[in-house]
């Protein structure tokens, strides 16, 4: 199984909720118009992105756009705090010119924070 396969077996567990677009393969957009698209998208829905920045680190990290806000000619993109690992991002807030590539999925963006209180939740009512 490959890098990207890996992430699409990864975001296909988050939910059981079954759409004709959960078989899409991935699309990774590069050009900064198309960068600027996706992630106008994804704040507007909610839906999980594939970012990937040397800022935030190696490799694509998957979270969503919380705000995009004008700062000069550029755009200053922020993240939510965590990404789907529920790892901490090293930044929430970048220049869109610091994004190299993104990628679209059909999924929503799930908060790690609220799984793990749903699950604590679920636990102590158990206890």
């Amino acid at each position: 199984m490959n890098f990207a396969e890996k992430i699409k077996a990864f975001v296909s567990m988050q939910t059981t909720e079954t759409t004709p677009y959960d078989y899409t393969p991935l699309d990774f957009v590069k050009t900064r118009k198309g960068i600027l698209k996706e992630l106008v998208l994804s704040k507007q829905s909610g839906k999980l992105i594939g970012v990937y920045s040397r800022v935030l680190g190696e490799g694509m990290f998957l979270t969503c756009v919380e705000a995009i806000q004008p700062h000069g000619k550029d755009e200053q993109i922020v993240f939510h705090r965590y990404d789907m690992s529920g790892k901490m991002l090293a930044r929430t807030r970048i220049s869109i010119d610091e994004i190299h590539m993104v990628c679209p999925f059909n999924k929503l963006f799930r908060s790690p924070a609220l799984d793990t209180a749903r699950a604590d939740s679920v636990l102590l009512g158990v206890l």
